[in-house]
């Protein structure tokens, strides 16, 4: 069902984990992921979560609280990776379907504005 968003290889100028979500955001709620799709991936990997939260909050994206619904994003710092939420349970990120409740205690939680 997720399939194509996680048969790309890894490779961060033209697809990475920010791009699946950006996919995601654009294929199930039309939203315009331009800011986050020509967003600078030249940075170290020291700067990727800073890289990712400036993207993300350009492109209108807000920190909530609470549980998370289809669209979420979660982006943690620790493995500078960002997850898109398809549904309660589940979150997309390159080649890897997780559990949100593995991720979600040490992740930042954020939602598309028109999504609030």
């Amino acid at each position: 069902m997720y399939e194509k968003y996680l048969i790309k290889d890894f490779d961060r100028q033209h697809y990475d984990c920010c791009h699946v979500a950006s996919n995601f955001i654009k294929d199930n709620f039309k939203i315009d992921m331009t800011i986050v799709d020509n967003y600078s991936r030249e940075y170290s990997p020291d700067q990727a979560y800073n890289c990712m939260m400036d993207a993300f909050t350009k492109n209108n994206f807000v920190e909530v609280a609470g549980s998370c619904k289809k669209g979420d994003l979660l982006i943690v710092k620790k493995n500078m990776c960002c997850y898109v939420c398809v549904d309660e349970k589940i979150a997309l990120s390159v080649r890897k379907i997780v559990h949100i409740s593995k991720i979600s205690q040490r992740a930042t939680h954020l939602r598309h504005r028109s999504l609030l």
